[in-house]
């Protein structure tokens, strides 16, 4: 008997159950009928199985079936009986045939009969969806299909698509700068591994180093004690520099120095480094390293002819880029007129996203300067900064403008007369219009704003001010953005924003809001450009806040939803307020609380 059988007891007709005067359950036992498991090949893998295999699990699902029945009726009079041998035992029996009736089934899976140019589409698909560069807590795509079975392991061992997308972590531990080093060599390794099975294909590469303000001298040491960490560091920058002819987007975290290594091992190869590099994301010390003046910009990404999207956060003074054929940018300038002379070298740029987060003393720009920037996106935190990137541009292509304070507290920073020369300079169609409104003093600089732009279509207001001052986003903007009844069907050139299909509104709200918005939703929900979706999210007043007044929560916002569900608007609301604990967590925490502390 194979240890892999499961011998199973049907109940013959002539089975007659009959109790003793204890009330136990007692069966007869018929003839024994063996199941089979299916072989070990098929249920350890997800090969597509033979026409025997097949017909083998079909009529054993048929038997297994029927003989469930047949036990399912013969116990069921008898269930309310104290369970005895038997009855325990027929239960056992039912647990292990459904248990080999699921192996029986998952032989014939739809997932079996897939050829492997199906599967290996549906893993291409699978790598694609996954988020790149992966989050904490993500296994690699190609990984988790190997651990799946042989076949899967197979198919994905042999397609080099899977293994394009390469995403690392290392450990980083200043107290253990000797065990983030070891962690190099991992990580280096997987990479080689990534860059062997990945065979032609470009790659897309996310990796983390280890931020130890020691790397520099790590590198630099030629004595014996740091022979181990400078053969490691080596290894991991030669692995860096041997995957740069076939990077397609790098998206990198790590000290200057290790980019400066990369730099001089690929310029002493060739003067051609990145030949098939797109897009670059770094997150480095550049601007630490700018501060001395000592350096200049660093070259290792001046010379890539395809590179065409940057993101180099802080470190935005110090690289140099092939500005000319640069599509987007992202980056942070101590000034404004760092990012002006920035356009005037990049003629192509499409998208441009400035993080202004110091304060500088610098003159304006005497004349704007011209460019054909589509987008643009700018956040700072010191005053007057808006004002000034406003007044030194003007961009008549500009369709998506997002201004953003990054600290709320600093109040309005700029007045609305510089946004209307700025339009009035650029004289262009914003498509999409994203404010803080924060910004303003209140609802009727942000109403001259938003009728100077009757082009949008899309719109954000954010407010994250403090609850002790006028909301900006309140009853008396709704009401202004509601189209009068007579009004609606034609859509007048004076309404305020005509053209509005989205409308996002973030931030904290009085309870009060619903009884002008609804209205105004009503009233945009119809006509020739009808609103089509409207987002709220709530978030939760500063904890400073002390305040008596009632404050818009996620269950009295649902009366939108409910008053407007006649009409065709998509309407989202998020709450991301901290819920209030119920009554069964309150009184569990204060039991908890008088529970005696007992030492252990």
């Amino acid at each position: 008997m194979s240890p892999f059988d499961i011998t199973l007891t049907p109940l013959g007709e002539d089975m007659q159950p009959e109790t003793s005067n204890e009330g136990d359950l007692a069966l007869d036992q018929g003839p024994v009928s063996r199941y089979p498991r299916p072989s070990a090949n098929a249920l350890s893998s997800l090969a597509i199985p033979t026409d025997f295999e097949k017909q083998k699990s079909q009529d054993a699902i048929k038997s297994i079936e029927v003989y469930l029945g047949e036990l399912s009726e013969r116990v069921a009079p008898f269930s309310y009986l104290r369970p005895n041998a038997e009855l325990t035992h027929c239960y056992k029996e039912r647990k292990s045939a459904l248990r080999l009736l699921e192996e029986h089934r998952a032989v014939l899976a739809p997932i079996r009969v897939l050829s492997d140019d199906a599967l290996n589409d549906i893993f291409t698909a699978y790598v694609d969806a996954q988020p790149h560069p992966l989050p904490r807590g993500y296994r690699p795509a190609p990984l988790a299909l190997s651990w799946v079975c042989r076949r899967w392991r197979a198919i994905s061992a042999t397609t080099p698509l899977l293994w394009s997308r390469v995403s690392l972590r290392f450990i980083d531990d200043f107290r253990a700068p000797r065990a983030a080093v070891t962690s190099l060599v991992a990580c280096a390794n997987m990479l080689g591994h990534y860059q062997s099975r990945s065979a032609a294909c470009p790659l897309h590469v996310a990796i983390k180093t280890p931020d130890l303000f020691d790397l520099q001298s790590i590198y630099d040491q030629q004595d014996a004690s740091g022979k181990f960490e400078l053969d490691m560091l080596r290894l991991y920058i030669g692995t860096l520099a041997g995957a740069a002819e076939r990077l397609k987007t790098l998206d990198i975290a790590c000290p200057t120095s290790v980019l400066e290594k990369i730099y001089e091992l690929l310029s002493a190869r060739s003067p051609d480094f990145f030949p098939s590099l797109e897009r670059i994301t770094i997150n480095s010390d550049a601007w630490w390293r700018m501060v001395g003046g000592s350096h200049g910009p660093l070259q290792l990404f001046s010379v890539a002819p395809k590179l065409r999207h940057a993101d180099v956060g802080r470190g935005a003074d110090g690289f140099a880029l092939p500005w000319a054929q640069l599509e987007s940018w992202r980056g942070s300038f101590p000034s404004i007129t760092q990012f002006v002379d920035l356009l005037s070298r990049a003629p192509n740029l499409v998208r441009g996203t400035l993080l202004a987060d110091r304060a500088s003393s610098e003159p304006q720009a005497r004349v704007p300067v011209r460019h054909g920037l589509r987008a643009l996106e700018f956040t700072s935190c010191s005053d007057g900064q808006f004002e000034k990137l406003l007044d030194s541009l003007a961009l008549p292509a500009l369709a998506d403008l997002r201004l953003r304070l990054s600290h709320a507290e600093l109040g309005p920073t700029w007045p609305p007369r510089a946004f209307a020369r700025f339009m009035q300079r650029s004289a262009c169609a914003l498509h999409t219009l994203a404010l803080d409104a924060d910004f303003f003093h209140g609802t009727a600089a942000l109403v001259e704003v938003l009728a100077g732009v009757p082009s949008v279509v899309a719109l954000e207001c954010s407010e994250r001010g403090s609850p002790l001052y006028a909301c900006v986003i309140s009853s008396a903007l709704l009401e202004q953005l509601t189209l009068a009844p007579a009004a609606a069907p034609g859509l007048p050139s004076t309404a305020l924003l005509p053209n509005l299909k989205s409308l996002r509104f973030i931030g904290s709200f009085w309870e009060e809001v619903p009884d002008t918005l609804v209205p105004m939703l009503e009233s945009r929900a119809s006509g020739a450009a009808a609103l089509q979706s409207f987002y709220l999210r709530l978030d939760a007043w500063p904890a400073s806040y002390k305040g008596g007044r009632p404050a818009l929560d996620g269950e009295s916002a649902d009366v939108v939803k409910t008053a407007l569900v006649h009409t065709a608007l998509e309407i989202e609301i998020v709450d991301t307020r901290p819920k209030a604990p119920t009554f069964l967590e309150n009184l569990f925490r204060s039991k908890v609380s008088r529970m005696p502390h007992r030492p252990v």
